[in-house]
């Protein structure tokens, strides 16, 4: 253990602490490296006999002793920054030796272990080069990042790429370039994130034991003085007794003298009692500074709690983006793979779909934090519980649950609608899956209002929560109270921030084996006739709750690629708040190309129209001339299987109460 903690601390002198423990993790880290190399080539050799690649491994585990060697030599910014490039170099090496040795190896699978180990080392000098290192950092991650994004171009130029191997224009490998970069930066960037608040906290730390060895040092001066003061009351004494031993001697002479020494014990008493004073207010002052030490470094320890566990979500849960995997996984041609390999991509697709879950609930938390979500919309209560209830359908029927609603004094709400329909389903999911089993279980929701809030109380009688016991951790991260049943801890962590996120509060009350009431507190939105979801300079676009609408108002003329992109920004926005409404209010727009028309029609209003898009309204002011209704009669002939009903007003108010009209009829 003494020789292991030798070798990390080579090239450790007297220097900033930050450095002394990147020096030590480079070591740590060419020590993994030197290990992981050796125990890859043994089982390599296991698997495939010693040939050439099992030299190279053993070979390659020799050099990542280089970074401890030049550490010993004092070389640390130089041994950091070659065992940042000679991992993904080695790598890159790695599978070019691999697929020249074997060629039977150049399949796709062979090219997806190599990316993920350059992903890894893609990051890898951010363990080990502060964010202060800028130059180090830049040429150590840029190593990296060459072979990350040269890796099929490398491989092609010695005749070894995958390219040859696949049918001419297949997009589904290239794109796996896409995906590894995106995934590269994405890791790159929350890494980057971590290490700004670590490198913080760790500034704060130090100034923090900075202050208090200087609070110390003035205590320790003060304590000096009073040492001082004290010797000097010891010396006045034992002069005093002195005195008072030679005028015992000289009777006539002891009255005079006694009255002068009543006087000098009266004043050396007062002194006596002014230094018992200062010593009790230097002891409050010194309790007082104590307990604010011990305050600090309470928050300094939950600041560091909630640095680990932003930690513990990016390094265990945080690995790319998977929607693009999923997508090849569901355009991959299963039937083709044989029986082993089949087992490899059903497991495959399994690990992806649970990686997807987590990264949603992850990315819920994420949103909530930043306030992506700021759109009040008309939420029907009745409407959401059934889908929740459509959901939990196996589970109420087959454990018999009662659902008893009371909507009556408040039916819908505005709201965010994913919000409240996460609320909803996290608490009725809990409450159908911690039942108990010994009752018929029952499930409340009660809904209700007053001038400025909206309110919510979910009611069980299933095995409730200890409240003595969980208090203070009920809504944390990755707390669970019910070991029997399945779950990732993030249900009520996830509500309590949806609550508030939304202005509101939310509050329980549970007795074990009896019944859990969470009561929940929602602040009524203000302004919600036009609510700006984004603006530019030439166009905003809003959302109107009353009318269950949305819309874009322009305020100038456009280009061909300002008219695009702000309407395929607007698709997506209605693929988020499915309103079945539309107005463009086309007033100050300018005119719009034939192609532009078409393209808005093909690209953007058959596609809206497949996602409830029913009713489009344009505000013109030409909108009662002949040849602005005859351009909306061919806007009709141009989506015969969409039944989508065009409008032209001259002003918003008409457009408002023709949506108005029409939402009635639906």
């Amino acid at each position: 253990m003494n020789r292991l903690n030798y070798i990390l601390h080579l090239g450790v002198r007297s220097m900033e602490k930050p450095l002394e423990r990147n020096i030590v993790l480079c070591n740590a880290a060419s020590i993994i490296l030197v290990v992981v190399s050796l125990v890859f080539g043994v089982i390599h050799t296991l698997f495939y006999g010693f040939i050439f690649t099992s030299w190279f491994v053993f070979i390659s585990a020799f050099f990542f002793l280089l970074p401890i060697l030049m550490n010993a030599t004092e070389l640390t910014s130089a041994s950091r920054l070659v065992l940042s490039v000679i991992f993904p170099v080695f790598t890159t090496l790695a599978s070019l030796t691999t697929k020249n040795v074997s060629p039977t190896l150049i399949a796709e699978t062979g090219y997806y272990d190599y990316r993920f180990i350059l992903l890894i080392s893609g990051v890898f000098p951010l363990i080990f080069i502060n964010l202060k290192e800028r130059k180090l950092l830049v040429l150590s991650l840029l190593a990296g990042f060459l072979c990350l994004a040269l890796f099929d171009p490398i491989h092609n130029y010695f005749g070894l790429g995958y390219y040859q191997t696949i049918p001419p224009g297949d997009p589904t490998y290239y794109f796996t370039n896409v995906v590894v970069i995106l995934s590269y930066i994405l890791l790159l960037a929350t890494i980057i994130s971590l290490r700004l608040y670590f490198e913080k906290f760790e500034h704060e730390n130090t100034a923090l034991v900075k202050l208090l060895n200087e609070n110390n040092k003035v205590l320790a001066e003060k304590n000096d003085e009073i040492s001082v003061q004290h010797e000097e009351l010891v010396a006045q004494n034992e002069e005093i007794i002195s005195q008072h031993e030679q005028l015992s001697a000289l009777t006539e002479e002891v009255q005079y003298r006694n009255n002068e020494l009543n006087e000098a014990k009266a004043t050396i008493q007062k002194q006596n009692k002014i230094l018992e004073v200062e010593n009790q207010e230097l002891s409050f002052e010194l309790v007082e500074k104590s307990q604010h030490l011990e305050q600090t470094n309470h928050e300094l320890i939950k600041h560091n709690k909630e640095l680990q566990q932003f930690s513990y979500a990016v390094s265990h849960n945080l690995r790319g983006p998977v929607a693009s995997l999923l997508g090849l996984i569901n355009i991959f041609k299963k039937d083709e793979l044989s029986i082993e390999n089949k087992k490899v991509f059903d497991f495959m697709n399994t690990s992806v779909h649970n990686l997807d879950q987590v990264i949603t609930d992850l990315s819920k938390i994420v949103d909530i934090r930043h306030s992506i979500f700021q759109i009040r919309q008309r939420i029907s209560l009745l409407e959401e519980i059934d889908q929740i209830k459509q959901h939990l359908h196996k589970e109420i029927k087959n454990n018999n649950i009662s659902i008893h609603l009371d909507l009556k004094e408040c039916p819908e709400i505005f709201s965010v609608r994913p919000l409240i329909h996460s609320i909803l389903y996290n608490l009725t999911s809990n409450a159908v899956k911690y039942r108990n089993e010994s009752l018929t279980p029952t499930i409340d929701i009660i809904s209700s209002q007053d001038d400025t809030h909206y309110f919510l109380r979910i009611r069980d009688n299933g095995l409730g929560i200890d409240l003595k016991k969980y208090k203070n951790s009920l809504f944390k991260l990755y707390k669970r109270f019910h070991l029997q049943s399945e779950g990732k801890g993030l249900g009520l962590y996830l509500v309590k921030l949806q609550v508030e996120s939304l202005g509101g509060t939310i509050g329980v009350i549970s007795e074990v084996k009896e019944f859990t009431e969470f009561s929940i507190s929602i602040k009524k939105p203000i302004n919600l006739s036009k609510q700006i979801i984004f603006e530019e300079v030439y166009a905003k676009f809003f959302f109107n709750a009353h009318y269950d609408t949305c819309g874009l108002v322009w305020s100038g003329a456009v280009s061909s690629e300002q008219y695009r992109t702000t309407m395929t920004r607007c698709l997506e926005l209605l693929r988020v708040y499915n309103t079945p409404n539309w107005i463009s209010d086309a007033m100050d727009r300018g005119a719009v190309s034939a192609e532009d028309l078409d393209w808005l029609m093909k690209d953007i209003v058959t596609p809206a129209a497949k996602i409830g898009l029913k009713r489009v309204c344009f505000i013109r002011k030409d909108a009662n001339e002949p040849r602005t209704l005859a351009f909306v009669e061919g806007l009709r002939k141009k989506l015969p299987t969409h039944k989508i009903e065009f409008g032209v007003f001259t002003d918003f108010q008409q457009a408002l109460n023709w949506v108005q009209e029409k939402n009635l009829t639906d």
